[in-house]
């Protein structure tokens, strides 16, 4: 299987869509918050009017698109190829996201008069975990407070405190002994987007509302502090590529690997061919281990949704002059971890088999050495009946 640049990709290079006929609501809505975002930043910070003008055109485009297609449908009831990889099950918080994000970067109250009948809709169909790819009721909720504190703040001081109670018998996240926000369902894959999805929107409402959560501030600096080096990796690992000699040596990227054979990406070639300054892999598992291994996607994976939130947080972070990253203060080297998963060296399983046989051949012996003994003693025992005790027991014809 091929793994490597995407201009090498071999051919033929399938490709789906969504339409009228086959709707994909929430992805239609998801663009157009991204295009919505960026036509704000241009317009607000980038003085670049031409440009926010035509990324909002196609947000205001795709938005239509996405209320107007019904029936209302996750794309992955559209594209069933999709369905392995990034499924999807909800469309309502993505509804929600577009409109907000809309109003914000048009001013137009209709867009929050919309978003606020979605979110009256939906309200009890609405998801309450973790915030990720796949559901943005968190930000949502976030993004709402800013834009009508009346509607959306105490919900979104709701949602952020229900997160973060780890204490509640219906949690269902906790930290690992070393301090990493782990949620189950969610942390197995990729344990460093929980805490940076959800420190990121702390952020946020903190910027707005500076008297919320008295644990806001802490949480965001313990969970990125721990990414940064501060964690219970024995000598320490910062999760993000060539920031610093424990970093990460091979993140699951294929570009960056150089090889181009999904079955040898670990070995071919064995040291990274580029290295992939600033990425975020997906970090440890619950018992804050890193074993550093290339096709282990759920610890070395890159991806967008690990990096914007980080990006966000470093900046939140020098925004309220926090100090220096932990990896500045660390000599040691990282010592290598093995992973359970990794395949034993092959002496190691010739002796694994030589066990088994020798046990087998002990147990067939037993076996055997039983059943001889037991017939031994049977004849013995048969020729004490069968024999006379003494003289007077002869019968004497």
């Amino acid at each position: 299987m091929y793994i490597g640049p995407d201009t090498g990709i071999p051919l033929p290079r399938p490709s789906y869509k969504v339409n009228s006929s086959a709707p994909g609501t929430d992805a239609a809505a998801l663009t157009s918050a991204a295009l919505s975002s960026a036509s704000y930043l241009f317009r607000n910070y980038l003085n670049d009017t031409a440009y926010a003008d035509e990324l909002l055109s196609h947000a205001v485009g795709l938005m239509d698109f996405a209320e107007t297609a019904k029936p209302w449908m996750p794309y992955s009831q559209s594209v069933p190829a999709a369905v392995d990889y990034y499924n999807t099950n909800r469309y309502q918080s993505q509804l929600i996201f577009g409109s907000l994000w809309l109003n914000k970067a048009t001013g137009n109250n209709s867009y929050l008069e919309k978003a606020n009948a979605y979110y009256d809709m939906f309200r009890n169909e609405l998801f309450s975990g973790i915030t990720d790819w796949s559901d943005q009721t968190g930000a949502a909720l976030v993004l709402g407070a800013t834009l009508n504190s009346t509607k959306y703040k105490q919900p979104a001081i709701d949602y952020l405190d229900r997160v973060l109670d780890t204490t509640s018998p219906n949690s269902i996240c906790n930290y690992t002994f070393g301090g990493l926000f782990y949620c189950q369902g969610y942390s197995y894959s990729n344990s460093v987007m929980p805490p940076l999805n959800t420190g990121i929107l702390i952020g946020f409402m903190k910027k707005a509302f500076p008297e919320t959560g008295a644990n806001y501030t802490d949480f965001i600096k313990n969970q990125m502090n721990y990414i940064l080096g501060d964690n219970h990796m024995q000598v320490y690992t910062p999760y993000v590529v060539g920031v610093h000699k424990n970093s990460p040596q091979n993140p699951h990227h294929a570009a960056a690997s150089g090889g181009t054979d999904l079955k040898t990406i670990n070995d071919s070639p064995k040291k990274m061919a580029h290295t992939l300054y600033g990425a975020i892999v997906g970090g440890p598992d619950y018992y804050d281990n890193f074993y550093d291994i290339r096709n282990d996607y759920r610890q070395t994976e890159v991806a967008l949704d690990y990096n914007a939130p980080y990006q966000s947080l470093l900046a939140y972070q020098i925004s309220v002059d926090a100090s220096d990253p932990p990896y500045v203060n660390i000599t040691q080297d990282r010592p290598n971890i093995i992973s359970a998963e990794e395949p034993f060296a092959g002496w190691k399983i010739a002796v694994i088999v030589l066990s088994i046989l020798l046990a087998l051949a002990s147990i067939t012996f037993g076996v055997w050495w039983r059943k001889r003994k037991q017939k031994i003693d049977g004849g013995k025992k048969d020729a004490l009946i069968d024999s006379p005790k003494n003289e007077s027991d002869r019968q004497i014809d």
